[in-house]
């Protein structure tokens, strides 16, 4: 069966909150030419981490396309660290231990699709969490509302049985389309009425009863697990049906918000190409309009409240795919500087990755998709953003301090004809000469389809200043650019003094010593990652960006056995003493990409054979530019 698409309904403020960015962009001159602009960052002005299940993607039950092998890697390789699921309104229809829909209901759900699918076969293997929608709509018989008992027997079976620690639980999807303000598209059986005109006003729909309803769900499911997290639907305030004689905030929050975890809005800002590009200057707004009505109706609780993005999109445009490319990237950043925990594309099979697409291979990136790999290339989970700001608004910017000793700054020109000179200005903090950058755009896409012909294209960047450069951005495009902290380089260290996961390039794994082992001689070897302390390493500087790594759970260092100096020697674990053979000089190859040589030997850390299965041993080898021995930390 054709898959099924949800209708989007947006949570927006007034659609003029954005008009006078629209009008100034629909003013744009047609000639081509490079306007100026300048850029400003302070690396001491930060805003946000990069939170850990902050680049999410929505799942959904009717995929026909959901558990294809490469799917995993894919998303790894776009930076995807949440998986929302089941999808939506099919949210409110949805039971999860027979994979079915609600009696009556005709939802359309893949047998493929199930919860354990999604867990094993998606989001484990990719590294992902989940971010879940219990149903709060209907019971299986369709008889009445949601059962809190089967919501709890979820969490139950999610984190107590299967062990995967799943934080983030929504209750519902869109509630307020239940038919209580008229308009009705979410499915809520709390009332058995079955049209709009007898649903309207019906108080077993309103926000009051959404809010103590969402209680019940609460304290069942936190019995089964007291660690989650507990979400429920809001709009943005003032907006439909907000600004109506019944609120849908004030009335929801007054019953149920000193006991939810965060809250949850869906964001579509629709309209034409220069209005989605230019709504992110309003989200900073509508963050503080919902801290202070949580700050009015959550009492005590109100600090501990997050924000979820679990839905959103560019909406109705678009002309050219590199505009939903363009909101994406900028509206992964923008929420997280404004504190958003998760912010979900929809959806992964619609714009992200092809299913069914004529003349395409499934899977193939789309628009959707290079948004967030843009974003994740710059500002990954823990990574800084910092203030920045741009004297035209047209040209977007992120400031970025990461965690592997480095500056990122993503540049967002949204003028469709006009390529930008930037001059980028970065106050406390250095960099170096030269970086790498990268770019994706208009030209990626042919004739303005939503599926690009190539990813990010890959440079060099050099003549920089120790605290600003000038580059110039395309138009339509977005740039990121990664220079390594210091002034030229000289002495500063590569890699900061940390604990890290050490990452193969080709395998994607991580360097694991086997099973925890804490004795000394034990090869080591590269591993799914995991999270273990077995696969982290304290790594020390020693000067000249040489090292020592220190394996967290054995707390060994990492050697070349016997100090031999032969290709294939044993790469093993010991008690450090400070000998060259467990010394290890760090040179960049690329932008976040590392070798590792011995110093007693000058060979290279490497994967035997380049060998990518669970369990390949490492040895040491003269070097051959081979991913098998490049790395990444993490």
């Amino acid at each position: 069966m054709k898959e099924k698409v949800k209708k989007h309904r947006s949570w927006l403020p007034a659609a003029t909150s954005v008009a006078s960015a629209a009008l100034l962009c629909a003013a744009l001159p047609q000639s081509a030419h490079a306007y100026g602009v300048t850029v400003t960052g302070d690396l001491n002005q930060t805003k946000a981490t990069v939170p850990t299940l902050g680049y999410g993607v929505h799942t959904s039950v009717y995929d026909n396309n959901f558990t294809p092998t490469d799917l995993p890697g894919k998303l790894q390789a776009a930076g995807v660290k949440a998986l929302r699921y089941p999808g939506g309104s099919y949210a409110d229809v949805y039971h999860w231990q027979t994979n079915s829909g609600t009696a009556g209901s005709g939802a359309y759900i893949n047998a493929n699709d199930t919860f354990d699918n999604l867990m094993t076969k998606d989001a484990v293997p990719a590294g992902c969490g989940a971010i879940i929608t219990v149903n709060y709509g209907s019971n299986a018989a369709g008889t009445g509302g949601g059962d809190p008992n089967e919501a709890a027997a979820w969490v139950d079976y999610a984190n107590n049985t299967k062990h995967y620690g799943i934080k983030y639980w929504e209750i519902g999807n869109e509630i307020a389309g239940n038919g209580f303000y008229g308009s009705w598209w979410e499915t809520d059986w709390h009332s058995p009425n079955n049209t709009s005109a007898s649903r309207t006003g019906d108080s077993r729909l309103g926000p009051t009863a959404y809010g103590a309803n969402t209680v019940q769900f609460i304290n069942a499911m936190k019995a089964k697990d007291p660690t989650i997290k507990c979400g429920v639907s809001i709009v943005a305030p003032g907006a439909w049906p907000d600004n109506t004689s019944t609120p849908w905030n004030s009335n929801l929050l007054s019953q149920c918000g000193t006991k939810i975890d965060f809250v949850i809005i869906h964001w579509y800002p629709g309209g034409s190409d220069a209005n989605a590009l230019a709504a992110s200057s309003t989200i900073a707004g509508l963050v503080s309009s919902v801290r202070s009505v949580i700050n009015q109706y959550c009492g005590s609780n109100a600090p501990n409240v997050q924000i979820l993005i679990t839905e959103t999109g560019a909406g109705s445009p678009t002309s050219n795919g590199a505009v939903q490319t363009l909101f994406n990237t900028d509206n992964y950043l923008t929420w997280f500087e404004n504190g958003a925990q998760n912010v979900d594309y929809l959806e992964m099979h619609s714009g992200f990755l092809s299913e069914g697409v004529s003349g395409l291979a499934d899977d193939t990136p789309g628009e959707g998709y290079y948004g967030c790999q843009l974003a994740s290339d710059v500002a990954r989970v823990g990574d800084t953003l910092c203030a920045a700001s741009s004297n035209n608004s047209l040209l977007k910017a992120h400031v970025v301090n990461r965690t592997d000793n480095s500056i990122g700054v993503q540049l967002i020109n949204d003028d469709p004809s006009n390529s930008a000179t930037v001059t980028v200005n970065l106050s406390n903090g250095t960099f170096a000469s030269s970086g790498t950058r990268h770019d994706f755009g208009k030209a990626n896409f042919p004739s303005g389809s939503a599926w690009p012909s190539g990813g990010m294209t890959t440079s060099a960047v050099s003549g920089i200043g120790a605290t600003s450069f000038t580059v110039t951005v395309p138009a339509y495009t977005a740039s990121n650019f990664i220079i390594p902290k210091g002034s030229g380089g000289g002495g500063s260290n590569l890699i900061a003094n940390g604990t890290y996961t050490i990452v193969g390039v080709q395998s994607g794994k991580a360097v694991d010593d086997p099973a925890g082992s804490t004795a000394s001689g034990t090869q080591q070897e590269i591993w799914t990652i995991n999270g273990g302390n077995n696969q982290k390493w304290k790594l020390t500087n020693l000067g000249s960006n040489v090292v020592e790594l220190v394996n967290v759970q054995s707390g060994l260092a990492l050697e070349v056995r016997g100090s031999s100096t032969s290709n294939g020697a044993v790469v093993d674990q010991a008690a450090y003493t400070g000998a060259s053979n467990q010394k290890w000089t760090i040179t960049q190859v690329s932008t976040g990409v590392y070798t590792l040589k011995n110093v007693n030997s000058g060979q290279l850390l490497d994967v035997i054979g380049g060998n990518t299965a669970n369990g390949a041993l490492l040895d040491q080898w003269p070097s051959n530019s081979g991913t098998n021995q490049q790395w990444k930390f993490q």
